[in-house]
């Protein structure tokens, strides 16, 4: 029988709350018929490539998973170069790579469920609603473009935010507490802030700890901070319908 492994590539992380996250959503996901090894772009061990080069002693058909939401250059440059260096020394070698996990409008799904469950938190809804959605930023404009088309795809399926607004973590503006400052001179006093970031860690904690202190400063704003995408109940169904999808190409 074909052997087959699932190589997970993560972006890597030195917050411990990440690691954690990152470990449990490894166990927690079960794909029949393959075993499973995780490899790190940044940060923590083994490397993507280390983890590429153990699963080829092991398998002859590999699919690569990346926790990668948006084309940026770590799935363009980084883990398509790992790929090609790994083939390269193994002829014949089976390898096929997953797209990134932000394409269409699963990820707005996850968005918006996060969101809403942010809001449910704080009780009675208010009308005129804001929804600021910081991403972790790229130089890469089409990363930046397929972010703002998630935002396009949640803006519609949604007619409980009066507004959503994008911002961006670095390379690019507005930053999360411009957007949450132009929201509220626009005049909304209800806020939710739903990072698009899939695992907590430092900048999902910096994002949160940046609204709660901009909030202080307005004490007739509310502001909620929604989850992480891995924290979604339907996470775990989104990436088993991708290898599903892969699957039967």
């Amino acid at each position: 029988m074909e052997q087959r492994i699932l190589v997970i590539v993560a972006h890597g992380s030195s917050s411990a709350s990440s690691k954690k996250a990152t470990s449990l959503f490894t166990s927690q996901l079960q794909i029949k018929g393959y075993s499973k090894i995780v490899g790190f772009l940044e940060k923590e061990k083994p490397s993507f490539e280390e983890a590429l080069e153990n699963a080829t002693t092991q398998a002859s058909k590999i699919l690569v998973l990346p926790l990668l939401l948006f084309p940026a250059r770590h799935y363009k440059t980084d883990v398509r170069a790992a790929i090609e260096r790994t083939t390269t020394r193994h002829p014949g070698l089976s390898i096929q790579l997953l797209d990134v996990l932000g394409r269409g409008p699963d990820l707005s799904a996850l968005l918006q469920a996060n969101a809403e469950a942010a809001l449910t938190s704080m009780g009675p809804r208010p009308h005129g609603i804001a929804l600021v959605v910081p991403g972790r930023g790229a130089s890469d404009a089409k990363a930046r473009d397929e972010f703002l088309k998630t935002i396009r795809h949640l803006q519609a399926a949604s007619s409980l935010w009066a507004l959503v607004a994008p911002c961006f973590h670095s390379f690019a503006e507005p930053s999360p507490e411009q957007a949450l400052e132009r929201a509220r001179t626009a005049g909304f006093r209800t806020l939710i802030l739903q990072p698009c970031l899939i695992f907590p860690g430092g900048i999902f904690n910096g994002m949160k700890r940046q609204a709660l202190d901009w909030a202080r400063r307005f004490p007739e704003i509310r502001v909620g901070v929604g989850r992480p995408l891995c924290e979604a109940a339907r996470w775990l169904d989104l990436i088993s319908f991708r290898i599903r999808e892969a699957e039967g190409s």
